[in-house]
């Protein structure tokens, strides 16, 4: 598929145990491409919610990668049986070997990637994560519930989360997002990872437990956080337990207003909706133009500091 500036391929990676990622490629047509980007969803969405950003990014010169995770949409097995392994720790081994495949791709070429909530924590989790150029995150936290706000919502998506979604993958063997609407099918090994959160306030901790890495306090590339200030689920103390633990040299931090872009609400997923409009969507096209020559300028330089920003006035686009 085609449009006057992209070319959109679908890809199928072969990992090493056999298994097969469905994957697409966005490539600007007309010009060498300035850098690659692997985007890595949230859980539960599929690949296609982000196909409209990939295509803009393309447009701006910029190879874009997306995939549906083990067990999720095109990556899904016909059946997903009770031990089908695909839990976070599975999907960051998954996401290793794809970013190796990238940069045989690239050559030269530097690779960014993009995560969107759970998604930008995969490549903190990856030995090759010093390869990369830079990490752009959207919404990005660790899913501790004791970070959300405000109160109401924060105990519904307690619930959903850690009371709903475990009784309904109990009883029918996945967690059945098609059939309750608003997410994908999970396969019950993710569930029960992800569930697990609820007992570690600590990442490191919980992914030591389930025998993987956490390297976010050796990442030294630049590091975008950005979120919307009306995001309940990425709060500054969930932005603390997670970009607290890195070197504030690497990291910039961004709070979104949603009245700053003629928005009503951007929450956790309208950042990539198509209908917030190229102009959002240039705040991460041009942080990644730009530090392919500078580096970050913004430096949050203490968990304080932190709190305080996300009370100053969102960046503007004019």
């Amino acid at each position: 598929m085609k449009n006057s500036k992209v070319i959109q391929e679908k890809v199928s990676l072969t990992m090493s145990d056999s298994f097969v990622i469905s994957a697409h490629v966005f490539k600007p047509i007309s010009e060498i491409p300035k850098a690659l980007i692997v985007l890595c969803s949230a859980t539960g969405v599929r690949q296609q919610f982000y196909m409209p950003f990939c295509n803009f990014l393309a447009q701006q010169g910029f190879i874009v990668w997306t995939s549906d995770y083990r067990g999720i949409g095109e990556s899904a097995p016909t059946i997903l049986s009770p031990d089908f392994e695909a839990g976070p720790m599975k999907i960051a081994e998954d996401l290793e070997e794809i970013i190796h495949f990238v940069f045989q791709m690239a050559e030269q070429t530097p690779v960014f990637t993009l995560g969107h909530s759970l998604g930008g924590i995969f490549p903190m989790m990856i030995p090759s994560h010093h390869r990369l150029a830079g990490m752009f995150t959207v919404g990005t936290q660790v899913g501790y519930y004791a970070d959300w706000s405000p109160y109401t919502k924060k105990w519904t998506t307690f619930f959903q989360w850690y009371i709903l979604m475990p009784l309904l993958t109990k009883w029918f063997g996945y967690f059945p997002g098609r059939k309750i609407g608003g997410f994908e099918n999970l396969p019950a090994t993710f569930v029960r990872d992800f569930t697990e959160r609820v007992k570690y306030p600590d990442f490191e901790e919980h992914t030591k437990i389930r025998g993987a890495n956490f390297f976010v306090k050796q990442i030294n590339c630049p590091v975008m956080a950005l979120a919307a200030t009306d995001d309940h689920l990425t709060t500054p103390k969930a932005f603390a337990r997670v970009f607290g633990k890195m070197s504030q040299r690497i990291v910039e931090y961004c709070w979104l207003k949603p009245s700053d872009f003629g928005l009503k609400t951007i929450g956790h997923f309208n950042f990539f909706r198509k209908s917030s409009g190229s102009l959002i969507w240039r705040l991460a096209s041009d942080w990644f133009t730009n530090h392919l020559e500078n580096e970050a300028t913004h430096y949050v330089t203490d968990e304080e500091e932190l709190y305080e920003s996300f009370f100053k006035p969102s960046l503007r686009y004019s």
